[in-house]
């Protein structure tokens, strides 16, 4: 291991500035792409899953939402029903008072 070192050592002092540079530049290169994809490249794709999962759970939010309004409307009370129970009992009686006086009123 150590003789490849000096080979390697030699070979890079043998080299001129800018051929030192272009290797550096390329060993950089390599480093951060391997950063990036062992690192950075799984994160960035759990966050898309992560992103779809959540779009995916407030549609289904946003369904059970609307249905809940839809329930929620059909078990609304009517506040007039009081008042038209009673509008009908008195339109009842007084259907019934009116047959009662009419039948008075064909006997004289």
């Amino acid at each position: 291991m150590k003789q490849q070192w000096i080979k390697l050592s030699t070979r890079l002092d043998a080299m001129t500035l800018r051929e030192r540079a272009m290797v550096f530049a390329a060993v950089l290169a390599a480093i951060l792409f391997l950063i990036y994809t062992v690192s950075v490249q799984p994160l960035l794709e759990r966050q898309k899953a992560l992103n779809l999962q959540i779009k995916t759970q407030q549609n289904q939010i946003a369904g059970i939402d609307l249905e809940i309004a839809a329930k929620a409307q059909g078990f609304v009370v009517d506040p007039d029903a009081e008042t038209r129970a009673r509008l009908a009992a008195v339109r009842k009686e007084i259907d019934t008072t009116s047959a009662g006086l009419m039948a008075v009123q064909k006997a004289w």
